[in-house]
C-alpha cells in the first residue's frame, strides 16, 4: 500500500474506531523502537484497514500519550515518507510542539470543518495562526465536511467564503 494515516489526536485519536480497526501497535510502539526504527518498521507497525489504507493509531490513553514528542513524530513522519508514496496526519485543531512537527513536514495541510457558524469563526482563526507559523496560503486547503445532515444553522459555500476572505477549496 502506498498511504499512511497517522493518527496525532494523541488523547483523543479515533482513526482507527472510524476504519473498524483494533490496532495492536500504535504510534508509541514506533517511538519506542526509535533506536532502530526504519521503512520497514514502520511498515510493520502500522496496520492495515480492510480498504488497504495503513494506520499508525494514537496511543490507546492519555498516559501513553506523553511518551510521544516533537523529536520522536518528526523521526516517524520522515521515515514514513520514506516507505509510503502518501502520509496523511489526523490531528486536533490546536498547535503544541508535536503538531508544529507534523506541520513543518507537511507538504499540504487540510483544514476540515463545519459550515456552522461557531466552526467558521473559530477556522478563520486558526487558518490566520497557521500563516503565522509559516504555513503559507499556498499550503493550506479548506474542506467544508457536509457529511452531517442539513442542520438548522449550516451556512452556504458563498457564506463561508466571504467570513473566511478566500475559496473553498474542497
Amino acid at each position: 500500500n502506498d498511504v499512511l494515516l497517522v493518527d496525532t489526536s494523541l488523547q483523543l485519536g479515533v482513526a482507527a474506531l472510524m476504519l473498524d480497526i483494533q490496532p495492536k501497535t500504535t504510534i508509541v510502539d514506533a517511538i519506542r523502537e526509535s533506536h532502530r526504527l526504519d521503512e520497514t518498521l514502520i511498515r510493520q507497525i502500522a496496520v492495515p484497514s480492510s480498504s488497504g489504507l495503513h494506520v499508525l493509531s494514537a496511543p490507546l490513553d492519555a498516559i501513553e500519550a506523553s511518551h510521544v514528542d516533537d523529536e520522536g513524530l518528526s523521526r516517524i513522519l520522515t521515515l514514513a515518507r520514506r516507505a509510503y508514496k502518501y502520509v496523511i496526519v489526523d490531528t486536533y485543531p490546536m498547535l503544541d510542539s508535536v503538531i508544529m512537527a507534523a506541520l513543518d513536514l507537511s507538504d499540504l495541510v487540510y483544514v476540515v470543518f463545519h459550515a456552522t457558524v461557531p466552526s467558521v469563526v473559530g477556522n478563520v482563526h486558526f487558518l490566520d495562526v497557521l500563516k503565522k507559523v509559516g504555513v503559507s496560503e499556498s499550503r493550506q486547503r479548506v474542506v467544508l465536511n457536509y457529511s452531517f445532515p442539513k442542520v438548522a444553522g449550516n451556512l452556504k459555500v458563498e457564506d463561508v467564503t466571504d467570513r473566511l476572505g478566500r475559496e473553498v477549496d474542497h
